[in-house]
Formats: C-alpha cells, structure tokens, sequence
C-alpha cells in the first residue's frame, strides 16, 4: 500500500484534522445548546410551581384563620330545652 492510500483507510484519530471527531463536535454543539434550554425552562417552571405553591398555601392559611376566628366569636349552641325556656321566659315578659 502506498502511504497515500494507508492514511485514507485509518484515519488518524489523535489530529485535529479528523473529520469524524468535527462532525462529533458539530452534533455536541446543539445538544449541549438544547440541553441548557431544557434545563432552564426546567428550573424556572420549578421557580414559578415553588412561588405559585407558596402564595395558594398562604392563602389557604389566611382563610383558615379567618374561619376559625369567626367560628370561636359565634355564640355558643344552646339545647332544644334551653331555647323553649329562655322563649317562655321572655314571653312573659312580653305580658
């Protein structure tokens, strides 16, 4: 073989003139590109969830508040036979 031919059949893989590591390097580009993308709409739809998640909490715990509020300054339940005597009671007042 003639040395012509033999660098045409092994290419040489350590140079910087193989075309196969240029066509690597030109298909890593992109994908380290899309993946950084990908990775930062990641991160800010985890932002956005995280800030969403902790405004829906934060109102849920002021209505609960404010429920229990409310609940506590209601009058107490008063029993059937409590009520039939505080409405005789004031009946005969009405007397």
């Amino acid at each position: 073989m003639d040395k012509e031919q033999k660098d045409i059949v092994s290419p040489n893989v350590k140079g910087r003139d193989n075309s196969s590591k240029g066509v690597i390097m030109m298909k890593r580009s992109p994908l380290i590109i899309t993946s950084a993308i990908l990775l930062f709409l990641t991160i800010l739809l985890f932002v956005f969830t995280s800030a969403w998640s902790y405004k829906t909490i934060s109102k849920q715990g002021e209505k609960i508040h404010q429920l229990t509020k409310k609940f506590e300054e209601m009058p107490k339940p008063i029993s059937q036979g409590r009520l039939s005597l505080i409405i005789n009671k004031s009946n005969q007042n009405l007397e």
